[in-house]
């Protein structure tokens, strides 16, 4: 088709909508107001700012030109005396394009200025979008695609996270775990692990499991942008994570994130990642039984071997990537240091709240309530977090990166364990009633009276209260009494305090009349008289001094 054909076919404004257009793009509306008004898209908007922009012309003189020669300027057709290129790219410019598919535009920006600094007139961008996008389509298509760069033995590991997130039997229960995946670009070389999250600490154990199996470093480490390698980016530049930093320094290693938005600059390990979930996606059973994370990620790698580091590679049945890692990639890699980093372990000093719970990456861990108010050292590893008071470990946890709460029963006051081991004894009604019965049966029809009324778990406390108020009580016939008196009562006074309350004013009573009881013995009403009884054995007699 001729290139007129192919720009006629491709315009979407005449010559009067843009002379309708054009006096609200040189004013100060925004492109979303101006797309309400004309009824057309922000992105067509966007495009006819941009050509006011880059032709430089006032608005009255754009609005006198013809029809014609508006069209031209706008859809960019090549003038008379200027000679017309055609799209002419390299492999290498073709293979980013398959990399960069979603942001073209900087493509043909390129192509525009390596076009014009050639004294041609390039192409339209919609003429460039046309030619080029089949060819991109073919490339996709293409099985096992790869994007080739030049790299140098054994100098830089990519690194990548998958997307998959695979629920894995364990026998502390299902933990659902990704994949840090890791790939040599030159070789194509390939390692994966499970790590439980992406965390700094499963991504420094990951590494320090895969150098010391090597015995040989990388001297760059290419990685993405999560938040286990980077902190924060500071405008344009990344800030890498101080402890995946400090981590990699200690093995001589260079971390350099990939810019965002630009997968192609570690197109090794998106690739790989590619690979290892398909690999997985056709052999989920492996997975199924019940193992430590280690063993899966054991059992991964073999697969991974077996049908990618050892498979045919670029068409070759003989330089496979594991031929290549072997003879060319590790014996020009770095080798290990001397003195080998620890595992980093997050330091963090931490107050206990009031409710002695201390939370660190959104889980909660108890630690001893008489430490409430205190200030704390965490630490956190690969797999548990301590808390440290100076020299002395108050409390230590199996580490979850999962939101909620472990709670050691030891380290909540005896109260609160109370009420705990109160739970597990008395779990439902019918153990309370029981228990109330073997005890006494004035409590017990108090406590079946009182779950007449509700089984909630105010009901439940209240039972259990009483209860133990009857165990504790110096005088239980007496309780047992207050008991039932309270239930000649209003319903809404059938509680473990008014029970309290009158069982307390009953013993009041009562020791007040045992206070009295041995005055009473000592006088003796017959109807003739009141008379005085001998002295109590208690008490001394006195002597009759009347006739001295």
């Amino acid at each position: 088709m001729p290139l007129n054909d192919v720009l006629q076919d491709r315009r979407c404004f005449s010559a009067s909508e843009l002379r309708r257009i054009l006096p609200f793009v040189f004013s100060d509306l925004s492109n979303r107001k101006i797309a309400e008004i004309c009824n057309i898209s922000p992105t067509s908007v966007g495009e006819i700012r941009r050509f006011k922009e880059h032709c430089g012309f006032e608005l009255n003189t754009l609005m006198t030109q013809p029809d014609e020669q508006l069209l031209n300027l706008y859809y960019g057709k090549s003038d008379d005396d200027v000679p017309e290129t055609t799209l002419n790219l390299t492999d290498t410019e073709l293979a980013a394009l398959k990399a960069i598919d979603s942001n073209i535009n900087k493509v043909y920006d390129e192509y525009k200025k390596r076009t014009t600094q050639g004294g041609l007139n390039p192409l339209s961008r919609s003429s460039f979008y046309l030619r080029v996008r089949p060819i991109v389509e073919r490339m996709q298509k293409e099985p096992d695609y790869y994007f080739a760069q030049q790299f140098i033995w054994g100098q830089q590991l990519q690194a990548d996270f998958t997307g998959l997130v695979l629920p894995l039997n364990t026998p502390g229960g299902e933990v659902r775990c990704c994949i840090l995946v890791a790939a040599w670009p030159k070789s194509y070389y390939v390692e994966a692990r499970f790590v439980r999250a992406q965390t700094t600490t499963e991504a420094c154990r990951v590494f320090d499991e895969l150098f010391k199996k090597w015995n040989r470093t990388c001297s760059e480490l290419v990685v993405d942008n999560a938040k286990c390698f980077v902190s924060r980016h500071n405008r344009s530049e990344a800030v890498i994570n101080p402890a995946f930093d400090d981590f990699m320094r200690g093995y001589g290693v260079y971390v350099n994130p990939a810019p965002v938005r630009h997968a192609q600059t570690k197109s090794c390990a998106e690739f790989s990642v590619r690979l290892v979930q398909t690999l997985i996606a056709k052999n989920m059973q492996l997975f199924e039984p019940s193992r430590s994370i280690r063993e899966h990620s054991r059992i991964l790698q073999e697969l991974i071997d077996k049908h990618i580091n050892q498979g045919p590679f670029r068409k070759s049945a003989t330089l496979t990537r594991q031929y290549l890692f072997s003879n060319m990639e590790l014996p020009a890699a770095k080798p290990l240091p001397d003195k080998l980093p620890p595992i980093y372990s997050i330091i963090k000093d931490k107050r206990v709240p009031r409710d002695y719970m201390v939370e660190l990456d959104g889980h909660k861990y108890s630690v001893p309530y008489t430490y409430c108010g205190n200030v704390l050292t965490c630490k956190v590893d690969v797999d548990t977090v301590s808390f440290w008071d100076g020299t002395e470990c108050v409390a230590r946890h199996q580490r979850s990166d999962e939101p909620g709460q472990t709670v050691n029963p030891r380290h909540e006051p005896p109260e609160k364990q109370e009420m705990d081991a109160n739970k597990l004894k008395f779990p439902d009604a019918d153990s309370i009633i029981k228990e109330a019965q073997r005890l006494d049966g004035k409590v017990a029809k108090f406590v079946m009276s009182r779950f007449t009324v509700g089984t909630g778990p105010n009901d439940r406390r209240c039972c259990i209260a009483v209860i133990h108020m009857f165990k504790k009580a110096k005088y239980r016939d007496l309780f047992g009494e207050a008991c039932q008196s309270v239930l000649m009562r209003p319903q809404a006074l059938w509680n473990s305090y008014t029970v309290n309350k009158l069982y307390c004013s009953v013993i009041r009573e009562y020791e007040e009349k045992q206070s009295y009881a041995h005055q009473n013995d000592l006088f003796e009403d017959d109807g003739s008289g009141v008379y005085l009884h001998e002295p109590l054995a208690s008490e001394p007699a006195k002597e009759d001094n009347s006739n001295d």
